[in-house]
């Protein structure tokens, strides 16, 4: 049977311990030839494409600054109420594994932006947006910088 990965927690009527099953999906040969067909990879889109995301509690608009290196400016949900620098770390379902630079269909987002790491919910539609203005960028991103570009 093919199941979408998933970690599912069930109390055992037997004990008084909570019993953890990971289905095959969270084995890394699972992980490893999962097709990978409902998302997009930031690492391989162009600098300054607009991506639209909506989480199961919230929505997001990420705008890719250095599609490389995963450095986006975030706005959305409880923590990016306005434009904030931040790097995509990639996608996961909460564990071990990590997709770098992926944001994918039932995966949470991993965000990190002021020193903290930013688990979102799991993600549910992902859109591309219009080009995103470099001036924004600049405004955005410019005044976090030193005039040597280092972060301020």
């Amino acid at each position: 049977m093919d199941q979408d990965p998933r970690r599912v927690a069930s109390r055992s009527p037997h004990t008084d311990t909570t019993a953890v099953s990971i289905t095959t999906a969270g084995t890394l040969d699972r992980w490893l030839s999962y097709p990978w067909d409902n998302g997009v990879q930031v690492d391989q889109l162009e600098d300054l494409t607009a991506l639209h995301v909506e989480t199961q509690n919230s929505t997001y608009d990420l705008a890719i600054v250095a599609a490389r290196a995963g450095e986006i400016l975030v706005r959305g949900g409880r923590y990016f109420p306005d434009w904030t620098p931040a790097q995509l770390v990639g996608c996961s379902l909460g564990g071990g594994l990590l997709k770098r630079h992926g944001v994918h269909v039932g995966f949470t987002m991993e965000l990190y932006s002021g020193g903290r790491l930013i688990l979102t919910s799991p993600v549910r539609a992902i859109n591309l947006g219009p080009a995103v203005r470099s001036d924004m960028v600049i405004e955005t991103v410019g005044p976090a910088l030193q005039q040597d570009g280092s972060p301020a």
